[in-house]
């Protein structure tokens, strides 16, 4: 298995320690096993790959106004992501959006279907996808073993980092992005004995930040139901 890194969105690479914020997702609701045959195809190849539910795709669309707000109706999850004024540039917007994925494209394409519309809204030009036909022309592959190249990336990026993955390899991506998080009393917390538990709901995002230095870890809930 491999996990795909897709660089959806990349507006600079500034040679820095780290990003200002790194924030992960897990991928939207999944269909019931028993309905597995509705999952979407990819590549036009009679195999099915595992795909979003309705909630799913409504949780996709309801993100595009979580990371960046929707005037008059939704803030977005940090102010410092968006700026009101066309004119002005944020302080911290979103310079990279990733996601795990299989090689294949015969594995799980949850996590690039749930955070394509995001990347879509930010740059049409950059990305301009059908997630229910193909995967983004712009994939960075990265086999299991290769967070460590995935970390190189993401530390070159100067603002915000926004990754959607797999929810039983998360409790590993993060300590692999920031070392760090392995003695954060809140990480622990979240994730005891380094593992996601199963009674986690889909709407939880998790944040590293890098506000003077030192990364702190916490846990917001996205008001998305299904």
């Amino acid at each position: 298995m491999k996990i795909i890194a897709v660089a959806l969105i990349f507006f600079s690479l500034s040679v820095c320690a780290s990003p200002y914020r790194i924030i992960v997702i897990r991928h939207g609701e999944e269909p019931p096993n028993d309905k597995a045959n509705e999952a979407v195809r990819v590549h036009s190849e009679p195999a099915f790959v595992q795909g979003l539910s309705a909630a799913g795709q409504r949780r996709a669309a309801y993100l595009v106004g979580y990371f960046l707000g929707i005037p008059g109706k939704q803030d977005p999850l940090f102010p410092d992501m968006t700026s009101k004024d066309p004119s002005v540039k944020p302080v911290h917007p979103i310079t990279f959006i990733g996601a795990y994925s299989t090689e294949d494209g015969r594995g799980t394409f949850r996590p690039v279907e749930t955070i394509a519309p995001l990347a879509s809204v930010i740059n049409v030009d950059e990305a301009p996808i059908d997630v229910y036909d193909y995967a983004p022309a712009t994939v960075k592959q990265y086999s299991a073993d290769q967070k460590s190249e995935l970390k190189h990336v993401v530390d070159q990026q100067e603002h915000t980092v926004v990754l959607c993955w797999e929810s039983n390899d998360i409790p590993r991506l993060i300590p692999a992005l920031e070392p760090a998080m392995t003695s954060d009393p809140t990480f622990q917390k979240t994730f005891p004995n380094g593992h996601f538990p199963p009674d986690y709901p889909y709407n939880l995002t998790f944040v590293i930040t890098y506000d003077g230095g030192s990364p702190s870890f916490k846990v917001y809930e996205q008001e998305q139901r299904p």
